[in-house]
């Protein structure tokens, strides 16, 4: 099964062009992660592990990345999952990247910006994956399932090759993303928090250089 999404985010401005945050995950100087319950902050480190109700926070941006459920395919939601940086270069970004088992990720954007693209390299290797934006769930095989424009007029786009018994490329969201509450269940430090998307998976889904665009 599989998934995706998380942060370690470096700020780049481009001259007379949109912001954006680049997440390659090799970095983590400037990630912590809030353990959930706690109001601390603690340094990030190759292969810890982030379990429901982490918030993982990139200083520069101040993004914030929730680790949430994960929805199987038989609708119901788990909130035993956990996100992983591993090194297996699955999503052939190079050096560490961000390995779903059965969690999803829930994005916040910086006080006074406004997402409006967010891309990513991915493998797939099985199992349903999950899509969230606005008031839509998407629980799908992979991500080819899903038909652009979204329900709520995102753009889709994605760049795919089938390799090894695994689905690579890359996956691109643009669009307005306005914010909305999370379906499933969430740990009640989080419950009045708002998102621009979800994206998540079960087992078998790794992610690297994860770029939004402000």
């Amino acid at each position: 099964m599989k998934n995706l999404f998380f942060v370690l985010l470096a700020i780049t401005t481009i001259s007379c062009g949109p912001k954006s945050a680049l997440i390659n995950f090799d970095d983590l100087t400037t990630v912590t992660v809030i353990p959930s319950g706690s109001t601390s902050a603690i340094p990030v480190n190759p292969g810890d592990q982030f379990n429901f109700g982490d918030i993982i926070v990139e200083a520069n941006s101040g993004i914030q990345m929730i680790v949430l459920p994960f929805q199987w395919q038989n609708k119901q939601w788990t909130t035993e999952g956990h996100i992983t940086i591993d090194a297996d270069n699955k999503a052939e970004g190079g050096g560490n990247e961000i390995h779903f088992n059965n969690a999803c990720l829930g994005v916040i954007d910086p006080s006074g910006m406004n997402i409006i693209r967010a891309k990513a390299k991915f493998a797939d290797y099985g199992g349903n994956i999950n899509l969230i934006e606005k008031d839509t769930v998407y629980n799908n095989p992979d991500f080819t399932n899903i038909a652009s424009p979204t329900l709520s007029g995102l753009n889709l786009s994605l760049n795919v090759a089938q390799t090894g018994g695994a689905i690579k490329g890359t996956i691109e969201l643009s669009g307005s993303m306005s914010t909305f509450i999370f379906p499933g269940p969430t740990p009640p430090t989080i419950e009045d928090k708002q998102f621009k998307f979800v994206i998540g998976g079960g087992q078998e889904l790794w992610i690297d250089d994860l770029e939004f665009f402000f």
